[in-house]
């Protein structure tokens, strides 16, 4: 699984939630920072989009485009119910202390929630890191083995070519011996019947 891959997962889950609690309750007060968590992640996606090769961005943009849409749905239908919010409460009336802490509690699990996705997009990243890092180092092992292999084979195709100018040098050699011999050969017949035509 690549970081894309880990990265949509996570801000799929992110959507769903910001979702059921839209659905749920409109005024809850981690609404606003769960819609900003989503944006930080699709602005961070989108990097790693525009990051990877053209040929793998085809298997990733559909997915991109359904985020997007997703997101500003969530975000539109937040906005709608602001002011049935605002004109239900009574903004005269000061927020108790219990109310206060709640708030800070909520928007203190919110931020913990985002870190703790943060911190396991950095060891998923980790993980993906040192396994690309092996098998770059395979790949790095290969391409070397590779190479001395080529290097071994331009040695004997070099060792054959100086074995088949040998025997060529050997051949022609061969050739003009038995030439030699030929016209000894040839002369001495021509030696004995001219003998026997002037005796």
């Amino acid at each position: 699984m690549n970081l894309i891959t880990i990265r949509k997962t996570s801000l799929n889950e992110q959507v769903d939630k910001a979702e059921q609690i839209l659905k749920k309750d409109p005024t809850n007060e981690q609404l606003p920072v769960l819609i900003d968590g989503l944006n930080n992640s699709y602005e961070l996606l989108s990097i790693d989009f525009h990051s990877v090769a053209k040929e793998e961005r085809k298997n990733h943009r559909e997915d991109l485009r359904h985020l997007r849409e997703r997101i500003r749905f969530v975000q539109n239908e937040f906005k709608l119910s602001r002011p049935q919010v605002i004109g239900a409460r009574n903004i005269n009336t000061p927020l108790t202390e219990e109310a206060l802490i709640d708030h800070a509690r909520s928007v203190t699990d919110s931020s913990v929630q985002s870190l703790n996705r943060t911190v396991q997009i950095i060891e998923d990243t980790k993980t993906i890191g040192a396994a690309t890092a092996v098998k770059i180092n395979e790949q790095t092992g290969q391409i070397v083995r590779i190479q001395d292999t080529l290097f071994s084979i331009d040695d004997q195709i070099q060792n054959a070519r100086n074995s088949i100018g040998r025997l060529l040098r050997s051949a022609a050699s061969n050739k003009c011996l038995w030439i030699c011999i030929g016209l000894i050969f040839g002369l001495l017949i021509f030696i004995l019947i001219w003998k026997k035509k002037h005796k």
